[in-house]
């Protein structure tokens, strides 16, 4: 199957999506505010993490497979997905988006590299009086 045939099968088919197996890359599901401050703040550190944001407000971060667990105590309603029987809509399924597209040929951040950033926010979200 070729690039036209897949966006040929989405203008016939309304509504479908693409779900992949987090087997290549963990993704990291963050509240939106969380999420989004993250994504400033590694923009801040021009640390390249592919990220998706959907409708209802939550963001996405892939980073290396088998180091999302290195950020699973630092934000409350972190989501964690890994290995193959994991999985995440991509775009263009409806009301995915990227946020920042990866780049071919250029590796996701380790989990280690991504978590000083998430810290942070997290710190500033609690003492501004917000639940991360």
């Amino acid at each position: 199957m070729n690039a036209g045939s897949i966006a040929d099968a989405f203008d016939q088919t309304p509504g479908a999506g693409i779900i992949a197996p987090c087997d290549h890359f963990d993704a990291v599901t963050l509240p939106g505010p969380v999420g989004t401050a993250l994504l400033l703040m590694l923009d801040r550190f021009t640390v390249h993490a592919p990220s998706l944001a959907d409708l209802h407000g939550t963001v996405t971060v892939l980073v290396e497979p088998g180091t999302s667990h290195r950020l699973a105590e630092t934000c409350v309603d972190l989501v964690i997905h890994t290995g193959p029987t994991a999985w995440i809509a991509l775009p263009p399924s409806h009301g995915i988006r990227w946020d920042t597209p990866p780049v071919p040929h250029r590796p996701l951040p380790h989990a280690l590299t991504v978590r000083p950033h998430l810290e942070r926010v997290v710190t500033l979200a609690r003492r501004a009086g917000e639940r991360p």
